[in-house]
């Protein structure tokens, strides 16, 4: 992936995963990743409210 999008590989943020508490053990990777900032352009919003989570996933579904 990275050969193509230039940035797109997000490595050094495997320390932050044991501080991820989740729901879904699957996913803390993915919320380590974004608390790392694996690229400078990157501006993940992270919420702790599951309910805005569900209501932004419901719009984007319809």
């Amino acid at each position: 992936m990275n050969a193509h999008v230039r940035d797109s590989l997000g490595v050094s943020f495997e320390h932050l995963i044991p501080m991820v508490d989740l729901p879904d053990q699957n996913d803390l990777h993915v919320v380590a990743a974004a608390i790392h900032g694996v690229a400078p352009h990157c501006k993940p919003h992270i919420t702790k409210s599951v309910n805005f989570a569900q209501r932004v996933a419901k719009r984007r579904a319809a």
